[in-house]
């Protein structure tokens, strides 16, 4: 009422400033936040801008908390202003007056961490009491306010059930108000009249299409009281309380027994969620629980496809009532909830499914390394920003685990009492959001002032902002801060996570087992091990109520210590039956290398009895072998003399045929350079040189001289010419007849037969070679032709007397070299016969290479084979203790598997949760867990203590010398510790 009156109703020339005291609240903190707000009009005075006026309204007043003396250091700051009229600048320690600057307090009596404020600041102030409102007005309140919803669209016995139901009500939240006290244990146990608020505000949800009935409206009614008042508490003794209230309330002001109005059903869920993508959501009631389930999924399902961070939750009904209850508070304008429960019970998950459901965004600080005040701020800033100026609905969620400092918390509590965090928007943060505000004030017809633009910046941030807090009520933390900040528990509607029922414990342990990768045989037993499981979470919860009653120490059994054992089961069972399988295989393969080391003796032992008389034998052979070389050796030597002769007779015959040759070839010598240049010149006359020849009718004399050599050569005779009696021997005519076929003529001179001329045709050719007028020279004047022709007939003259000197030389070569023949071929035939016997000896001495190889061969086998039969004897010998305890090892190992799944539920279910309890306490757990997989037909071995199941010799002596006691407790810690994953 006074924030709105300051808001709205004021003159311009008052401006508001709004401040919320809390336990955390500083005498500094106070000082700055006003301070910043002040203008200064001249040297040592401030106040507001000139022709202006502050209200400062101070909300919970009496909250800071009192220092070891009884001060509160933000009272005592205050009333120095009251006293004084100013304060004292902390920077230059100068006093400034303040001007224009009127104090508004309100605050509730003392008590619930509310403290007596001193008389001499409240000594300035006028007190108006607000007196707890009575029984008459609120009923005439809620009354009017329930007719005036009713009155439209419901029926009449509908309407005519608002004012029992607003007594009814009335009446109830009087009852818990004396019955249900706050405590230690209970601190959130207050209430208020919000609290009844709330509930009516509830039943003004209702929709004429949903609630046709008397019975409709009092479920509904029963629905929104359950969720305000029951919801808080904390065990079933309270809840069975309250459930027996309202029977009561129904009996007196309804007529109405509860089993009429609940049916069978003793679970009331409303929500308008079932129709997910309506454009219309009616808050109905939801009857068909399957149809919920299906649905809930059905949003999980589109989270997880809409988000990288996936929640694998298990939707059981407790899990689905809890996301209900969450999505219709965030529903509501200014809907805030404080989920309280331990770690690991699903409020965070719960929350962010609840806000995709009402298609909210989730907005969280994110804790790292080094946040502080500052990046605190700018997170606000940034989510308030979003509330009021985007105008995007926002369920803030913000756990105990992120209060890096308390005064997180009292920054919360600002935005639970009034959308507002003191002294958070600097000037630019403002003149952004009054620039976005301006056209809204002016379309709603708002004064455009900064107080009036704020006021509806805050206006959309509470609309908007949903927080959901999530703390866990245990320790005197929680109850210090619900003290110091009242705001957490006033204006949140609270939500107990309670622990998990039976029903849930399957739901999750089945859901989880169903994805684990445990294999065909323990998938046999999947029913068991979710009853197992479930036993194991509810029989620790009963030994740590006993736990807690005979010693006095807490052990808290929390959700999350039912995941951990089911997470760590699996990761435990596949590392045991891999250790298993891998020490079995070892040792069967060590088994089998002994049977093969067995059955390898045998086998030397044969061998080596096969291998010593093939030896023997072997050396005998050797030993012939070696005398028939030595003979055949000998022989050898004899052929090798006799060859040598035959080569040295051989070389001296060919020797003298080489001089001979020699010789013969140097006579010659002196006549071939002649010939081979006449030949020379012969290849170079051409077909036309020739045939001129032949055109010749009357050649000169040098042609006729030439061509008549040429025919004497060739041996061809003259033609006779002349007269009869008178005829003339003339070579012409033959000649142009060998003129004719140039070609022919060419061919026949070069191939001329020179070694075999006859002595008939020399005498002819005589005198014309002698002759002064047959030379080259002469004739070359002639024709070149005939030229060439002349110096042909010259030099197969000259060679054929160079040959008859060389004829002799011819007729010994041909005797040397018939002798050199008969030489070669008796020397052939000793090189053969020498080549023979070396091939034989060759031959031998590879076999006596081979055969002295496979002797080594064979020692060197007989060697190795003794060798190794004496290691396999010996190792034979001294692993036959082995043997029989690998085997021993083996059949235990094998019982080890069959006993696997019972003995290693159990060792999680000690890591996950015995790590509390003393010796006994343990016991006692582990013998009831024994007894229990009995009954369930789970086999296991005798001793299920993790010492036996998980503890490893060599790690735990290591333990033990690094100066861990050896008794099996503190191995058993040591174990807990190693292979818990929390830890």
């Amino acid at each position: 009422a006074i924030t709105d009156k300051l808001m709205n109703d004021l003159e311009e020339m008052y401006m508001p400033i709004f401040f919320t005291f809390s336990a955390q609240t500083t005498a500094n903190q106070t000082q700055d936040l006003i301070f910043s707000k002040f203008d200064r009009r001249r040297k040592g005075i401030y106040g507001p801008p000139m022709g202006r006026k502050f209200i400062v309204f101070i909300d919970d007043f009496n909250m800071p908390q009192r220092e070891q003396y009884g001060a509160q250091p933000p009272i005592e700051l205050v009333r120095q202003y009251m006293d004084h009229r100013g304060w004292y600048d902390r920077k230059i320690r100068e006093f400034f007056e303040i001007q224009d600057v009127t104090l508004i307090g309100a605050m509730g009596p003392p008590g619930g961490g509310r403290n007596p404020v001193t008389n001499r600041l409240l000594r300035h102030f006028n007190f108006i009491a607000y007196p707890t409102i009575d029984h008459e007005n609120m009923n005439r309140i809620f009354t009017s306010i329930l007719n005036a919803f009713l009155k439209n669209d419901f029926a009449s016995e509908v309407q005519e059930m608002s004012t029992l139901m607003v007594q009814s009500a009335i009446e109830t939240y009087d009852i818990i108000m004396q019955e249900l006290l706050p405590t230690p244990a209970k601190s959130h146990y207050t209430f208020n009249l919000r609290d009844l608020a709330k509930v009516m505000q509830g039943v003004l949800s209702a929709e004429s299409k949903c609630v046709k009935n008397k019975k409709d409206f009092l479920r509904l009614y029963i629905h929104e009281s359950t969720r305000v008042f029951r919801d808080r508490l904390v065990d079933d003794h309270d809840r069975e309380w309250y459930d027996e209230l309202m029977k009561k309330q129904l009996t007196k002001f309804f007529n109405m027994r509860m089993q009429e109005v609940m049916g069978t059903s003793d679970r009331l869920i409303y929500g308008d969620f079932m129709q997910p993508g309506a454009d219309v959501r009616l808050y109905d009631e939801v009857s068909d629980f399957s149809a919920m389930q299906q649905v809930m999924v059905q949003y999980l399902d589109e989270y997880n496809d809409n988000t990288s961070k996936k929640m694998g939750l298990v939707m059981f009904i407790d899990a689905i009532e809890h996301t209900a209850r969450i999505a219709r508070v965030i529903r509501k304008p200014g809907g805030h909830i404080l989920n309280l429960g331990v770690g690991g019970s699903g409020r965070q998950s719960l929350s962010r499914l609840a806000a995709f459901i009402c298609e909210y965004s989730v907005e969280q600080v994110e804790i790292i390394k080094g946040y502080g005040t500052t990046q605190w701020k700018e997170d606000l800033k940034r989510i308030l920003r979003g509330c009021g100026v985007e105008e995007k609905q926002t369920v803030f969620l913000f756990t105990d685990t992120q209060i890096v400092k308390e005064s997180f918390l009292e920054d919360v509590a600002g935005i639970l009492n009034s959308g507002e965090v003191p002294n958070l928007f600097e000037a630019p943060d403002l003149e952004e959001i009054m620039s976005k505000m301006k056209p809204i004030c002016v379309a709603e017809g708002l004064p455009v002032t900064k107080v009036s633009m704020y006021a509806r910046f805050l206006r959309f941030v509470r609309a908007n902002i949903h927080v959901s807090l999530c703390m866990s009520p245990q320790g005197e933390v929680f109850r210090n801060r619900l003290r110091m900040f009242p705001a957490l528990v006033n204006c949140c509607t609270i939500d107990w996570f309670s622990a998990w029922p039976e029903q849930a414990l399957h739901a999750v342990a089945n859901d989880i087992l169903e994805k684990m990768n445990l294999g065909t045989d323990s998938m046999k037993h999947k029913e068991q091990l979710v009853q197992m499981c479930t036993y194991l979470h509810q029989s620790v919860e009963q030994q740590s109520k006993k736990f807690l009653d005979s010693l006095g120490r807490y052990n808290y059994v929390t959700p999350t210590s039912y995941l951990e054992l089911l997470n760590i089961m699996e990761k435990m069972l596949e590392e045991k039956k891999t250790e298993i399988i891998k020490t079995k295989q070892r040792l069967l393969n060590g088994l089998e290398k002994l049977r093969e080391t067995e059955v390898s003796v045998a086998d030397l032992q044969q061998s080596l009895e096969k291998s010593r008389p093939v030896l023997v034998q072997t050396a005998k052979n050797i030993e012939v072998l070696m005398e028939k070389i030595e003979v055949d050796t000998a022989a050898a030597t004899e052929t090798r003399k006799a060859t040598a002769v035959e080569e040295a007779a051989a070389k001296s015959k060919a020797d003298e045929c080489t001089a001979i040759k020699n010789d013969a070839e140097a006579i010659l010598a002196k006549a071939l350079p002649e010939l081979e240049d006449s030949l020379k010149v012969l290849s170079t006359l051409n077909v036309g040189q020739i045939s001129e020849v032949a055109r010749y009718q009357s050649p000169p004399g040098g042609v006729k001289l030439v061509m008549m050599g040429v025919c004497i050569m060739m041996g061809i005779g003259p033609a006779m010419v002349g007269e009869v009696g008178k005829k003339q021997p003339d070579y012409w005519p033959k000649a142009k007849t060998l003129l004719q076929n140039p070609a022919a003529l060419l061919d026949s001179l070069m191939k001329y037969d020179r070694d075999n001329i006859p002595d008939k045709i020399i005498q002819k050719i005589e005198p014309l070679v002698k002759s002064e007028d047959f030379t080259p020279e002469k004739i070359k004047a002639s024709s070149f032709a005939c030229a060439a022709m002349c110096s042909w007939c010259h030099a197969m003259h000259k060679y054929h007397f160079v040959a008859l000197d060389v004829a002799p030389k011819r007729a010994m070569l041909a005797e040397a070299e018939s002798e050199l023949a008969v030489v070669t071929e008796r020397l052939n035939e000793a090189r053969a016969k020498l080549q023979g016997v070396e091939d034989k000896l060759n031959d031998l001495a590879q076999k006596q290479k081979t055969s002295e190889a496979k002797r080594e061969a064979l020692q060197k086998e007989v060697q190795v084979t003794e060798v190794k039969l004496g290691r396999a004897g010996r190792l034979i010998d001294g692993l036959a203790g082995e043997k029989v305890s690998w085997m021993r090892t083996v059949g235990e190992l094998e019982n080890a598997e069959k006993t696997l799944l019972g003995d290693i539920i159990c060792a999680a279910a000690q890591v996950a949760y015995l790590g509390a309890f003393n010796g006994e306490y343990r016991s006692e757990l582990v013998t009831d867990w024994s007894n229990f997989l009995d009954e369930l037909g789970l086999v296991h071995s005798a001793q299920l203590s993790v010492f036996y199941t998980l503890g490893n010799p060599i790690t735990m002596r290591s333990w033990f010398i690094n100066g861990l006691p050896s008794d099996n407790l503190s191995m058993e810690n040591g174990i807990i510790l190693t292979k818990a994953r929390r830890w």
